[in-house]
């Protein structure tokens, strides 16, 4: 059974400060991503976040304020998603929310809180696996060795397969791998000789 958590959170209220004029400069000349830097000068920032996502719906409805977009012809449930390419334009995910694994790990959650969490695992960790994916789909496209071995003509239904093995997959991994692997687990596999 679960111990009940406990923590202790101070707040202080203060008057508010004034940042110096030179602190203030300082911090804007050394931002990243500034012109006429070198590389390497600037603070720590991203430099890619994951490609954007739409949500693909059996009938096209609306999940919570986010609009969808309609299954695609011949989608099913099981079908986890579709990468549609714009070229120099970037990719957008199509993440399929009525997928069935996801519905069934929504369900059994308990509470609406807990069933969001779910769905933004199931998102994010889609979001994810896609992205490992097309990685991998460029490099073989992008590779010396390639001979224009014909998987251009077959990528996006390669694209569809994968999504659909994603899907299957991705909410045993994040609900469960916390759950196996732990600080103590690992711990504990050092420890033996």
């Amino acid at each position: 059974m679960p111990l009940p958590v406990e923590d202790t959170l101070t707040i202080r209220i203060v008057d508010e400060q004034q940042e110096s004029k030179k602190e203030t400069e300082k911090a804007t000349a050394t931002s990243s991503g500034d012109e006429g830097k070198k590389t390497g000068e600037g603070a720590d920032a991203p430099t890619h976040g994951l490609p954007t996502y739409v949500l693909l719906t059996r009938d096209g409805h609306a999940v919570a304020d986010q609009e969808t977009q309609l299954w695609p012809e011949g989608f099913t449930e099981l079908d986890g998603g579709m990468i549609d390419d714009f070229g120099d334009q970037g990719i957008v995910y199509k993440i399929n929310y009525d997928n069935t694994y996801h519905v069934k790990y929504r369900l059994s959650a308990r509470g609406d809180i807990a069933r969001d969490v779910v769905t933004e695992k199931y998102i994010l960790g889609m979001r994810i696996l896609m992205l490992g994916y097309e990685h991998a789909l460029r490099a073989i496209k992008a590779s010396k060795n390639s001979d224009g071995n014909g998987i251009a003509e077959f990528q996006d239904d390669f694209r569809r397969m994968a999504a659909r093995g994603e899907a299957s997959t991705v909410l045993a991994l994040a609900e469960n791998l916390p759950k196996i692997v732990d600080k103590s687990a690992v711990g504990a596999g050092q420890d033996v000789e």
